[in-house]
Order: C-alpha cells, then structure tokens, then sequence
C-alpha cells in the first residue's frame, strides 16, 4: 500500500500547478484523444503567439502538453532487484519561469487578435488558407519552445515561408522541412 501512496504522490505532484485543455467531443476514445490533443495545441499554439516568450530570444515557453515541455529535461529511474524504487525528473536548463496572464493582458491579446484567431479555432470548417495560417502560426509559436536561437530562427523562417509559397511545388519543399521538427 505504501508503495502505491508514493506513486500517486509522485504523479499528482508532476501535475499540480498545471493548466488543463478541456475538449468536449463524440468519438472511439483513441480518435477523441487525437482530437482533443490537437484541438489543445492550436489553442496552446495561439496562446504562446501572444506570450513574451515569442519576442524574446532567450525566454523558454513551458506552455505544452506535459509530454511535449521539457524535450531537454531527464528520468531517472532508481531500479533494485528488478523494482524502480525511486524515480527523479525535472528540467535540465535554466530557471523555469512562470507565465501568468492579467485580465489586462487578456484584453489587450483579445484587441490585438486574439478575437479572430478564437473564432478561427471554433469554426467548424476552415479554408485552406486558414489552415495554413495555423501551421504557419503554430511553426512561429514552437520556436518559444526551443532553447537554441539557430532552431528558433528557423522555426521562424519556415513559419514566414508557408504563408508566403507561390505554389504547390514550394510547398512539398516547406513540408519536407517540417519533417525535420
């Protein structure tokens, strides 16, 4: 029983402190996962467009689903005759810093665009080019994800490039670069 507390203290405390995407949808459950994850990372996607962690080169935005945040961060597992028996996990760079959003910055991001992109993101169906203007946006938003100033320019660039291909043939070049992320 002891063993089980702990394991759950672990768990709950990796989770606390945390935001959570609530996605209302009617599907098999490994096709409603899939819907409810994409339909968070838009929403994350659009939400860190808006941070300062995009306008600032060194600042990392820890705003992604919790497998998806700390791409440089460890686990480890202590493991005697066959059992982990302790497990230790964090963050391997740097400070984390906190992001909190004023009702002031709510209503200044709501004039500055938020409106438009939440309507966006609620319609049912998009046109091509809003769809593109959401990978493109959401290229743009990962780059405050990356530590590395070379691999948030090029996320930067990339993001520049989808809105701005001249056909389709450019385009299949844009995607064999996105396969790289």
């Amino acid at each position: 029983m002891k063993g089980i507390n702990e394991h759950i203290k672990r768990r709950r405390t990796k989770i606390q402190n945390t935001a959570a995407g609530v996605v209302l949808c009617a599907a098999e459950p490994k096709y409603a996962f899939q819907i409810a994850l994409e339909q968070v990372e838009k929403s994350l996607s659009v939400m860190r467009f808006f941070s300062r962690f995009c306008i600032h080169p060194t600042s990392i935005c820890f705003s992604a689903p919790i497998e998806k945040q700390h791409p440089d961060g460890h686990l480890y597992l202590i493991v005697r005759e066959g059992r982990v028996v302790q497990e230790s996990a964090g963050f391997s760079g740097g400070k984390l810093r906190s992001w909190n959003i004023s009702n002031a910055d709510q209503k200044d991001n709501w004039k500055s665009g938020l409106a438009i992109l939440d309507y966006l993101l609620k319609k049912e169906s998009r046109t091509d080019y809003e769809e593109t203007l959401f990978g493109a946006l959401d290229l743009y938003s990962n780059s405050a994800l990356s530590k590395r100033i070379p691999d948030r320019l090029t996320y930067l660039l990339i993001a520049l490039e989808t809105l701005f291909l001249k056909d389709q043939s450019e385009d299949h070049l844009c995607q064999r670069h996105r396969c790289f992320f």
